[in-house]
Parts: structure tokens; sequence; C-alpha cells
């Protein structure tokens, strides 16, 4: 499917290990697209690095706007199938960063 001509968005989630304590942190949020969402993502691993963390896992998504990868919009009783991407249903790309 080509995702050029498509409204989409990049949301991504970030795991981290805190070293002295061993509790794992996460950090989600989302992109306008996948240059933005890489920039984030290098911007909050160096953060995260410099707290004491280390990166266990990294993974971004880039999903229909209107319908977040569901194939459908509309309310409860009334759904019907998204007229973006027409009812594409999951992630169009994956990425999966290195750690």
């Amino acid at each position: 499917m080509d995702t050029k001509r498509l409204p989409t968005r990049w949301l991504y989630i970030m795991d981290y290990l805190n070293e002295d304590t061993g509790a794992v942190t996460a950090a989600l949020g989302s992109a306008e697209d996948r240059d933005e969402c890489e920039g984030v993502v290098r911007h909050e691993t160096i953060f995260y690095q410099r707290q004491g963390f280390t990166v266990i896992r990294g993974e971004a998504c880039e999903l229909c706007r209107g319908c977040e990868g569901d194939g459908l919009i509309g309310a409860h009783g009334s759904q019907r199938e998204c007229p973006q991407c027409g009812g594409f249903i999951g992630p169009f790309r994956k990425l999966r960063f290195k750690a």
C-alpha cells in the first residue's frame, strides 16, 4: 500500500532499565513523520542514558491517522471502514531501534 498520500503518524515506545533499582521505564510518544520520530527517539535515548538507564527495546510504527490502525472508524454501534486507508488493519511500517 502506498502510504505517501495517506495521512499517517508515527507512534513509538522505548523501554529502559534503571541499573540501580532494576526498574523498567517506558517512554511513549508520537511524531508527524519518520524523521521526527527518529529524532525524538534519539533525544529520549540520550536523555535516559544520562540518567543512568540502559535501553532495552525501541520500536515505532506508522499508523493511519484516521483509524489508528484499527481499519474502522465511528462509534461503537455504527462502525464503518476507514475511508482514508480502506480498512487496512495494523501498521503500514515498523521500525526497530538498536539498543
